[in-house]
């Protein structure tokens, strides 16, 4: 956010005031997002980190400094009228409109604030209050790097990795070892064993013979210890090859691409994506998103025809939970990946029993949260829609909260599961906090 606030002295009043203006400045901005995210939610969300964005805030209010006196009680009583339809001390001057003359009654402030996307997005996070999900190490497929560090020491290894110091620490033990048996089988003094040592090169035997020869002299004062080193002596540096793993994520977009899917559908289930992949990418090193869309078939394909494409086809929504549950099975294992599915459909499906079978299966498989969003465009006009099934299905009571119908088997630990069914763009604010922060509202 651009706030520059210039002042030849700085005092700790002014810094005071400075943050207070920002800390009422990013209040204001909290209030104002669901306007902000209706009008340019999905621009916002799917840009660049560091793309400059204009936003306009209405309402702020601006302090009303005026020159007076303390001693005299100045700003007391009511003045004459001034520029701008306001008395002296602030009154709304009072409106005698006629029409085709100038409104002299006080108008909606608004101001322009400059923003980073990412500073946006930190605003947005705050305000839903969206937490960080669990880990999981992952494994194959996720290895970002290796590195080959040096873990311990061992007896065996190649000559470059040899330790110079620890090979040397043992050649001095060796040393005193050798000097103490010289002591006990010669019986001689311990400057004369190691002097006997020292000129026979650390060779024990030879070392015992010439301290049995009686004109053995030598003119060492001191022992002076020195490495004997032995093959078995030999010290060297233990690698390990580390696997630097990243924290990994997968995420099934599935989308019903079938006739009844319009532009405005397809818009709520963007911005809501772009939420989703936001905060995976907040949360993960490394996120995967696999993009599947279905209308009687379902087959993997990329973001840009994911949300462009429509079919006049039926809808068969359990082929795409299918394809999804059996990518986890072959290449996405649970046990090493936190994998999310998102389902965005406008609730018809023509095969809504194998539909629930499969989203059992796909339970089965350990999955972190199965989230189930049903866009429409105006009131529910299909006879028994997928959300009203799984409601049934797994015996959840739906409520609605901020115009958006829940519902929630997360709270009772039944199923990694939330359904959601709203209609208006201003509700994928509160659909996003639902399914990813605090449950405002909740019994």
């Amino acid at each position: 956010m651009s706030v520059s606030i210039s002042v030849r002295r700085k005092s700790p009043e002014v810094e005071s005031d400075a943050n207070r203006h920002r800390e009422k400045l990013n209040d204001d901005i909290k209030r104002q997002l669901p306007r902000v995210l209706s009008e340019r939610g999905v621009e916002i969300l799917s840009g660049d980190g560091k793309k400059k964005i204009l936003i306009k805030l209405r309402s702020i209010e601006l302090p009303d400094l005026r020159p007076g006196s303390r001693k005299g009680g100045g700003g007391s009583g009511v003045g004459q009228d001034v520029e701008g339809g306001k008395s002296s001390a602030g009154e709304p001057k009072p409106a005698d409109q006629k029409p085709g003359k100038k409104d002299d009654t006080p108008g909606r402030h608004e101001i322009e604030v400059e923003f980073t996307r990412d500073e946006l997005i930190d605003l947005i996070f705050e305000d839903l209050e969206l937490p960080n999900i669990k880990d999981k190490p992952g494994k194959d497929g996720v290895v970002i790097k290796t590195e080959i560090r040096i873990k311990g020491i061992t007896d065996q290894g190649p000559q470059v990795l040899l330790s110079r110091s620890h090979t040397a620490r043992e050649g001095i033990k060796r040393f005193f070892a050798f000097l103490k048996i010289l002591q006990q089988k010669s019986g001689k003094d311990r400057v004369t064993c190691f002097a006997a040592l020292r000129q026979v090169g650390g060779k024990v035997e030879k070392a015992l013979e010439l301290l049995a020869d009686p004109s053995f002299t030598h003119s060492h004062k001191r022992i002076v210890p020195f490495p004997i080193i032995y093959n078995e002596d030999l010290r060297y540096h233990r690698l390990k090859t580390d696997a630097i793993r990243a924290t990994s994520a997968v995420a099934f977009f599935l989308m019903d691409i079938s006739g009844s899917m319009n532009e405005k559908k397809k818009y709520m289930a963007r911005a809501i994506s772009c939420f989703v992949k936001i905060a995976l990418e907040r949360n993960y090193k490394k996120v995967t998103i696999i993009f599947i869309m279905h209308d009687t078939e379902a087959k993997i394909t990329d973001e840009k025809t994911f949300f462009s494409t429509t079919t006049s086809g039926s809808t068969h929504s359990y082929t795409a939970i299918r394809l999804a549950k059996n990518l986890i099975r072959q290449k996405y294992n649970t046990k090493n990946y936190n994998v999310f599915v998102f389902y965005y459909t406008d609730g018809e499906d023509q095969k809504t029993p194998e539909t629930l079978v499969e989203t059992r299966l796909l339970f089965a498989e350990g999955i972190n949260l199965y989230v189930y969003c049903e866009v429409l465009d105006g009131k529910q006009t299909q006879a028994d829609p997928l959300f009203d099934e799984y409601a049934k299905s797994f015996d959840i009571a739906p409520e609605t909260i901020e115009g958006v119908e829940v519902a929630d088997a997360i709270d009772s630990k039944q199923f990694p599961f939330i359904g959601l069914r709203f209609s208006q763009k201003n509700q994928v604010r509160t659909a996003v906090s639902l399914i990813m922060g605090k449950r405002k509202g909740r019994k």
